[in-house]
């Protein structure tokens, strides 16, 4: 405890031990996923928005991939649509092999601070349920709270519950102490994708 505290003066008095990590990492996804996206294209890649599949067909060179839009032949099809790759799945291909169910996570986001509330990534040892409840500084100098980890029915419930928000509070007394939440500027809420096998599907 004496050595964490040296890097992390906010832990909480309940923390006794701590598992140094220097390889993680902060990242913002939503750079990163834009910028993956243009080097893809700069290699050559067709980026096509707004094209909702309608329908596929396996034909003698692959698939046929219908669109509102329009008709692309293609000899490979990844279904990569998150809490929803079950319902394309079944809707297009009329099997229903597989099952995705919602699993939902909610935040609370701090301000900017004139010096860090912590230094570090902190989180407590993983459950079978994921990392739990963790406390991230941002490369924007936020700092996100959270997040919970249960699933729900409706795969579009994206909103923040009471429950769910008193659950990050409880979890973060664990780990930190004195959470400055006279900062709080937004809470927010996401459904991340939990199948049934446990595992990418990855076969014809």
């Amino acid at each position: 405890r004496e050595e964490i505290i040296k890097k992390e003066p906010q832990l909480s008095d309940q923390v006794i031990s701590g598992l140094w990590l220097p390889s993680t990492g902060i990242l913002y996804p939503w750079e990163i996923a834009i910028a993956l996206m243009e080097n893809a294209i700069s290699n050559g890649v067709d980026l096509k928005l707004d094209e909702e599949v309608i329908k596929i067909e396996k034909i003698d060179q692959g698939y046929r991939v219908k669109t509102k839009n329009q008709t692309i032949d293609t000899k490979i099809v990844i279904n990569c649509s998150g809490v929803y790759a079950d319902d394309l799945y079944a809707t297009l291909i009329q099997r229903k092999d597989f099952s995705i169910t919602a699993r939902k996570g909610e935040y609370f986001v701090l301000d900017h601070m004139k010096k860090p509330y912590v230094n570090h990534v902190l989180y407590p040892v993983p459950s079978k349920i994921g990392k739990g409840v963790l406390v991230v500084p941002t490369i924007h100098d936020n700092i996100l709270l959270g997040p919970t980890s249960y699933e729900v029915d409706d795969k579009y419930a994206i909103n923040n519950t009471q429950k769910g928000l008193d659950f990050v509070r409880g979890q973060l007394s664990k780990i930190v102490k004195d959470v400055p939440m006279d900062k709080l500027i937004r809470t927010f809420a996401g459904n991340r994708p939990s199948g049934n096998t446990k595992d990418f599907i990855i076969e014809e």
